[in-house]
């Protein structure tokens, strides 16, 4: 039902250039969409995780679909294999009949790992949006209150529905670590590292960055330096910069001397023969 539409929006923003394209899961199955997000790379458009575009701890998030560099040559292969997708024909990777979303044999493994990636994605969502309806519940549980009162029969009564919804949401909690726990784990076992650390970061913001040992090391050396080239606590210079500018003046003062000496012997020179 709302796989053409989603398939129009795909196919436009490839013919637009767009360099990301952001859908959510309107086929009823994380199987499906995981199908979809497989002819979505056809089309040149490759998975790339929960889209910023999604508010934090939504229920129906948005995912994000990165254009690849051959964009244009794998949509080129996919209308020619199958020209008739805008009609509503056969799908690139899916079998014919039936539901389109269906893999063929082929392609079933490479399905499987993306639908792992998007469950491994979509479990982490859980806490933040379980948390926040926590936290919503007691001020929306005001307005019964307000009506009833606030004695303690009805602060029972709500003290019963809290603790209900929080039951629930800690049972969600430990089936989304499990999930996260089973697809991390898949994905493990065929090689995929996911999610990527750069992804990571950049849902977390712009944290501030720590340099490494490394780097850490070098600045340390860098400031030694610097001060072992200021002035000490009493206005003199360091030991080694007092020694080195002390001979350099010795030998400044050297050759002065000398230029005065050969200066006085050219003088002398010169009287000796204004009176011979």
């Amino acid at each position: 039902m709302f796989l053409q539409p989603q398939l129009k929006a795909l196919l436009r923003d490839g013919s637009q250039g767009a360099e990301q394209h952001d859908a959510r899961n309107l086929q009823r199955s994380w199987r499906k969409f995981a199908a979809f997000a497989y002819v979505a790379e056809q089309y040149g458009y490759q998975y790339d995780g929960l889209s910023s575009l999604s508010p934090t701890g939504s229920p129906n998030p948005y995912f994000a679909f990165r254009r690849l560099p051959d964009a244009p040559e794998r949509a080129a292969r996919a209308a020619k294999l199958c020209p008739t997708v805008p009609q509503g024909g056969q799908l690139p990777g899916m079998r014919t009949g039936g539901s389109r979303l269906r893999p063929l044999a082929e392609t079933q493994g490479d399905v499987d790992l993306l639908h792992a990636r998007i469950m491994v994605d979509y479990s982490r969502t859980h806490r933040r949006r379980g948390l926040i309806a926590l936290l919503v519940m007691p001020v929306a549980m005001l307005i019964p209150l307000s009506q009833t009162g606030f004695s303690a029969p009805s602060l029972l009564v709500y003290a019963a529905i809290w603790l209900f919804f929080a039951g629930l949401w800690m049972a969600g909690l430990y089936t989304a670590k499990h999930r996260y726990a089973k697809y991390s784990r898949v994905l493990h076992n065929a090689g995929v590292d996911w999610p990527p650390k750069s992804s990571l970061t950049q849902r977390r913001g712009q944290a501030r960055e720590m340099p490494g040992p490394a780097v850490a090391r070098d600045r340390q050396a860098d400031e030694i330096e610097r001060e072992e080239g200021q002035p000490d606590a009493r206005g003199d210079e360091h030991p080694v910069d007092r020694v080195a500018g002390k001979e350099e003046k010795d030998s400044q003062d050297d050759g002065k001397q000398e230029d005065v000496t050969q200066n006085a012997g050219g003088v002398a020179a010169t009287r000796v023969d204004d009176h011979a």
